[in-house]
């Protein structure tokens, strides 16, 4: 009687299973019109160099996608006549809290006031190391800057590996990884793994997680071990500087500091006497945060340990106004 009655419920069941993958389909379906994005750009994790431009009626869009948090930016695709285009290249210190607040946005507005005819174009994301960071260069180069500033820094090139292993590891067809491919339930996937699940995890941990991984010996370092990090964003730079030579584009650098236990030390994890060497032979400027920092108590520069307040990034726009318009031969009108 109860293997009966188990059998009666089986038609019940299998039609509720239906209606829930159909159910399933009709919002992934929904979502691949909704996003209008393809999920290898998500999977991409901020390799790709087209993630946040799209170009419609002669206008470049700047929009936050996927792995590359673009402040929201609209530009033309041709520069006005006499019109300098510099573009800023960094993770979430440049970045700000919003683009007017950015040294970026506010490097325009005294540009502007200065009579200047001058775009600054914002293009940080934050946890962009080295590797992700030559990615967005080399899609700037599409829309000819004049100018390239570059905020130079170690911490995040474990981030980079992190999610270079990621990439990686999504583009393969095992069946292990496609939920994540699906529009929307990869999205919630995806979502629950960066904001609940690796707030909770510790860093350390998570970094060997993937056992699978092409450089599981370099992701099981500390992100803080800044002598593994350095010579790799050093190397990485160079390919970088290259680019922008066979480019005839000309560079300015800012060098990261961070604040030595909130205190008003800090700390540059050795990038300025290595960018300064390089600088020195191959005539690029350059700029350092703690140079900066110094001409007040570092600690009214930092909103943390390491991100600037809008004090400090009106403080860094003012220092870099004089060598931009030296660079760019721009005079105050």
């Amino acid at each position: 009687m109860i293997a009966l009655e188990r059998t009666d419920l089986a038609p019940r069941i299998a039609k509720a299973a239906l209606g829930a993958l159909a159910i399933a389909a009709a919002l992934e379906l929904l979502a691949v019109f909704a996003y209008r994005q393809d999920s290898r750009v998500r999977l991409d994790f901020g390799y790709s160099e087209d993630v946040g431009f799209s170009v419609s009626d002669g206008t470049v869009h700047l929009r936050p996608v996927a792995s590359r948090g673009l402040w929201p930016q609209d530009y033309p695709v041709a520069k006005p006549p006499q019109t300098k285009r510099v573009v800023v290249i960094g993770d979430s210190v440049a970045r700000a809290g919003s683009y007017r607040e950015s040294f970026a946005g506010q490097l325009a507005e005294r540009l502007a006031a200065c009579g200047a005819r001058a775009e600054v174009w914002n293009l940080a994301s934050p946890g962009y190391g080295s590797r992700r960071k030559d990615v967005v260069v080399a899609k700037a180069l599409q829309f000819a800057p004049d100018l390239v500033i570059y905020h130079a820094n170690v911490t995040t090139e474990y981030e980079d590996a992190r999610e270079w292993e990621r990439r990686e590891r999504h583009a393969s067809w095992h069946p292990s990884q496609w939920p994540e491919k699906l529009p929307l339930l990869g999205r919630i996937s995806m979502s629950m793994t960066e904001k609940v699940y690796w707030r909770w995890l510790d860093p350390a941990v998570r970094a060997g997680f993937d056992r699978e991984g092409t450089d599981l010996d370099e992701a099981l370092r500390s992100k803080s071990d800044v002598e593994h990090w350095r010579p790799i964003m050093l190397e990485n730079f160079a390919g970088t500087r290259a680019r922008l030579r066979a480019a005839k584009v000309p560079l300015i650098v800012i060098t990261r500091a961070d604040l030595i236990d909130d205190g008003p030390e800090m700390t540059d994890h050795g990038l300025e006497e290595a960018i300064g060497a390089l600088a020195k032979n191959e005539g690029f400027r350059w700029i350092a945060t703690r140079q900066v920092a110094r001409q007040g108590d570092p600690r009214a520069f930092f909103a943390d340990g390491s991100h600037w307040n809008p004090i400090g990034h009106e403080r860094m726009a003012q220092a870099l106004l004089p060598i931009v318009q030296k660079t760019l031969s721009l005079r105050c009108r």
